[in-house]
Formats: C-alpha cells, sequence, structure tokens
C-alpha cells in the first residue's frame, strides 16, 4: 500500500497546484469517449451526481420505480410533505410562476418533484434513464463492476455511484402485532385518502416516533381539527433549529449580524458537546444551551432539560411546536405489546388505537457486493469507509452517504465535484490498484484523526447521525482533494497531547469552538467545492 501509494505521489503530489490539475485534466481527456458511469437511483443526489459527470463520460441512471424523485415521488410522499429549509436553500428551475412563489416559505413535495422533473429535461438526463430497473447486486470484475438488476442482463461500468437513503419505511416489529386488529402504516403511507377516511371514521390513532416526520403527522392532524382523537408515543423528542432564524439567512443574503453568527457558534459548541458523548460536560457547552433555548434558536415540544440529545438537523416552525403541545403525548415510551386494538407501553400505559403510524425511520440496507470484493455494505462500521463513501477494497463504487446533517443537496454537490476533478482523474491516470492503495492510506489518515479527537463510532448508514470532528475532517479533505486534484495527500493533523491542563483546555474550549466555526463556514466551503 505505501509502495503504491508513494510512487502515485511522486509523479502528481510533488508537483505544483496548476501542474497537476494539467495532468488530471490530460488524464480526463484520454479518456473519450470517457467511462461508463452507472448511477443507481434517480432522486436529488442521483440527479445532482449525473449532472456534474454526464459532459465528460457515459452516464447511466437506473431507477427502480416508474419516475424520478427517490423520496420526493408524489405516490411515496406523505400527506403535505414539506422540505425542511424554504425554497430559496434550493438551487432548482422553478419555472415560470418562480415569481409568484415565495422564496421564505417550506417547498411543498409536489413542487420539488415538479422542479426536479424540469431540472432532469433541461440538463437531458431523461434520455440516460432505465425505469423498473431494480438493482439486486453488484459484482466486482477486473477493471470494472457489473451491476445485476431483476430480470435484466449484467450491465458493466467503470464505475458505479449507489445512492438513496429511505427508500423503505422502517416498521418496528412489536410483540403481538399478529393479534392487533387495526392497522399499522409507515407514515409515508398517510397520504391524502387515507388521512381523510380516519378523520371521517373518527379512527383512534396512535403515532409513534419523535422525529420532523412524527411531528408532520401530528401537524396534520391538528389542522384537520382531529387532535383529540391522536396519542403521540416517543423515547425522546428532537431538537430542531428555528425556521425563523433559517428565513433571515436568505432574508439578508447571509445570517443577520453578528448576533446571528454567535448563535451558531454557540450552537456549534453545545452540537459538539452532546453529539459525541465523550463523557464531560464543559461550562461552556451548558451555558450556550441555555443562550440557545433562551433565544429560540433551538426549539423542541417538549424538552428534556439541556441535553441536545436527538438532534438530525431538523427545522421546525416556533407556532406548530406550540399547537403541538397540546397534543396527548407519552414520552420516554415505546410499544411494549399489542392485543386487539390497544397498545401496552413501557411505561405500563394501555391506549387505544385503531391506526398506528410509524414515524420510525427508514432501512438504509444496500445490495450485496461480490465478485474480487465481496461485503455487505450497510454491515460496515463508520472506520472502514473512506469519506464516508468508498470500501477500500472495491474502489470504482461509490456509496452516496450523507456528510453533513439534512442537505442531501449540498452534499451531492460537493462530492460530484469531488469525482470530477479528483477521484476519477486519479481512478483513470493511476489505476485501480494504486487508487486502492491511496484510499487505504487515506483512511487510515481519517481514523487516526478522528480517533484522536475521541469522535465517537456512529452508523454511517443512518443519514442523521453523524459526528462533528468526522464532518469536519471528510468535508476538509474532500474540499482540499476537489482543489488541488490530487488523492489523499494531506498531511494528518496533530492533536495537542502535552500536559494535562493542554489538553483539558481543548477537549473544554478549542473543540467545541472549532465545531461551531465549521458549521458557521460551511456553506462558504461548498460554494467554493
Amino acid at each position: 500500500t505505501g509502495r503504491l501509494a508513494n510512487q502515485f505521489r511522486k509523479t502528481l503530489g510533488s508537483q505544483t497546484p496548476d501542474r497537476r490539475k494539467r495532468a488530471m485534466h490530460h488524464a480526463v481527456d484520454e479518456l473519450k469517449p470517457g467511462m461508463r458511469i452507472v448511477v443507481v437511483g434517480t432522486g436529488v443526489a442521483g440527479l445532482s451526481l449525473a449532472m456534474q459527470l454526464a459532459d465528460h463520460h457515459d452516464v447511466i441512471m437506473l431507477e427502480a420505480n416508474e419516475d424520478i424523485g427517490g423520496t420526493w415521488l408524489p405516490r411515496q410522499c406523505y400527506h403535505n410533505l414539506e422540505t425542511h429549509g424554504c425554497r430559496a436553500a434550493f438551487q432548482l428551475p422553478w419555472g415560470e410562476t418562480k415569481k409568484e412563489l415565495d422564496p421564505l416559505e417550506h417547498v411543498h413535495h409536489t413542487d420539488l418533484f415538479a422542479a426536479l422533473d424540469r431540472w432532469a429535461s433541461e440538463k437531458s438526463l431523461r434520455d440516460r434513464m432505465r425505469f423498473h430497473t431494480k438493482v439486486t447486486g453488484l459484482r466486482t470484475v477486473p477493471g470494472g463492476v457489473e451491476v445485476l438488476a431483476e430480470g435484466k442482463p449484467p450491465l458493466r461500468a467503470d464505475m458505479v455511484l449507489y445512492t438513496g437513503t429511505t427508500a423503505t419505511p422502517l416498521v418496528p416489529e412489536f410483540k403481538g402485532a399478529e393479534s392487533f386488529e387495526g392497522m399499522i402504516v409507515p407514515a409515508a403511507q398517510v397520504q391524502a385518502a387515507l388521512l381523510g377516511k380516519i378523520v371521517e371514521q373518527k379512527l383512534r390513532v396512535l403515532i409513534l416516533g419523535g422525529s420532523k416526520t412524527a411531528q408532520d403527522q401530528v401537524w396534520n392532524f391538528i389542522k384537520a381539527n382531529y387532535a383529540d382523537g391522536i396519542t403521540w408515543v416517543f423515547r425522546k423528542a428532537y431538537w430542531g433549529t428555528n425556521f425563523k432564524y433559517t428565513r433571515q439567512k436568505y432574508m439578508y443574503g447571509s445570517e443577520a449580524g453578528l448576533q446571528a453568527r454567535l448563535r451558531l457558534v454557540l450552537f456549534g459548541a453545545r452540537y459538539y458537546q452532546d453529539i459525541n458523548f465523550i463523557g464531560y460536560e464543559s461550562f461552556l457547552t451548558r451555558l450556550c444551551m441555555r443562550v440557545l433555548q433562551w433565544t429560540k434558536y433551538l426549539i423542541c415540544p417538549f424538552p428534556d432539560g439541556l441535553k441536545l440529545g436527538n438532534f438530525h438537523g431538523g427545522i421546525f416552525e416556533q407556532s406548530r411546536i406550540e399547537r403541538m403541545r397540546s397534543v396527548r403525548h407519552v414520552q420516554g415510551a415505546e410499544i411494549a405489546h399489542l392485543s386487539g386494538r390497544t397498545a401496552t407501553l413501557t411505561t405500563g400505559e394501555v391506549v387505544e388505537a385503531d391506526v398506528i403510524i410509524c414515524a420510525t425511520g427508514a432501512k438504509n440496507q444496500k445490495v450485496p457486493v461480490t465478485g474480487g470484493a465481496s461485503f455487505v455494505p450497510h454491515e460496515l462500521s463508520d472506520d472502514e469507509v473512506y469519506r464516508g463513501l468508498i470500501v477500500p477494497r472495491a474502489p470504482r463504487i461509490l456509496f452516496m452517504n450523507a456528510l453533513t446533517l439534512g442537505n442531501i443537496l449540498k452534499d451531492a454537490r460537493r462530492v460530484g465535484a469531488w469525482l470530477r476533478k479528483c477521484y476519477l482523474p486519479t481512478l483513470s491516470a493511476a489505476g485501480e490498484e494504486a487508487t486502492r492503495a491511496l484510499v487505504e492510506h487515506g483512511l487510515a489518515e481519517q481514523n487516526a484523526e478522528t480517533g484522536a479527537v475521541r469522535s465517537r463510532h456512529f452508523n454511517l448508514w443512518h443519514s442523521f447521525d453523524r459526528p462533528v470532528p468526522w464532518m469536519f475532517h471528510v468535508n476538509r479533505e474532500l474540499d482540499s482533494e476537489t482543489r488541488t486534484g490530487v488523492l489523499s495527500t494531506a498531511p494528518m493533523n496533530s492533536v495537542p497531547t502535552l500536559g494535562w491542563l493542554r489538553a483539558w483546555v481543548y477537549r473544554q474550549f478549542v473543540y467545541p469552538v472549532q465545531a461551531g466555526l465549521f458549521l458557521l463556514f460551511a456553506d462558504k466551503s461548498v460554494k467554493a467545492a
């Protein structure tokens, strides 16, 4: 590994940035008509990746459904599903009615789907798409990857970009479910018809989960004047950023003044503290949380003390949160057993229910990889995947995972730029073995740095579980590699270990403030990439 990595570094790593770029562009030019790249999935991430690569490569897009959209395909969206953020956050073609649309409001899922459809048509991507093609496996072969799909011959590719994280809703296996006489449905299936039926027939509803999806379900019943017919059950209610402050960013072109920037830094410090569970609580982070709660930058329908706890990048509206607090709810509970038309909770309380709506996340399961490299992707831990994207033993397969919290469009744009300017030229110029060596070297550096700052391990395949030190490292290195065009050549950052006082100061103050500054300037680094 070291020999191959050093050999490639001597040819490119020692050159000036301008010469590196010229060498990489020359490598791309030699690839005419380009690499064959298969993109699995036509959601937001798949479309964004394809658009950035289609001009230089032969891009083929595979989709299991009948149309594009992924999460935003209308038949897969629950009633009144909207984006977390406002319309101005999405650089999408909104059509001729753009002036009539409020850029500071949420985007309804039908409007977002229409924009994605317009986006794909404008970029001539529909000619590259194959619908009703369900991928069942990936097989690594010398010099490429074979994509296996139901009822289709194997499709050979030079590179596979595997997207999609929310395709299959997660419905827990409840004890006694076979004896339950009501309905158990995932939140995605609660569309207008089912919602209307529940309200009309006055069915008793149990909503399970504390995330934004659960809050959306509660809000739909409130809007239908049926709040008395529901019981909301959750372990912990999620914290979210106040929608008011996210709107300010686009009202004024940036965060509104010093106070807004300070709030973001304070939030980053608090977020760093809670998301890593590193066993200590500093005065700084406790103070940050009090300020953020007092200013209502962070809001939660049922807060659990000063602990940030479950934060997944959600954006909530204060007016909705206040109305949700009047709904009958059971906090700190799960369903222990079902029988007839009742649900017995872990708290011992019995709830009558005709319908159980599960807002309990999604299964982010990937197809198995076989051939020269065999593994099941979603069974791998975070320290086995380079930048959260590539497994070293299969350098021709990229799994599009979230690099930040809650903005897959920005993540896909960052990864697309990295693929176009760094990774694919490296794979072409250096070959598969040398690229694998560079990826293994980069993964070792990644693990060393995140380990040195005591970043916790996490579920890479859960899109809303990202420690700040990991996000900081991955996004910084991707941006650096995109600028230089050279893969995995940044030196590992050292972490201060001399003296207990210095280490204490870093853990109490420096790392939390670094996390806040990372969140503050994250948007700028995406634009640069």
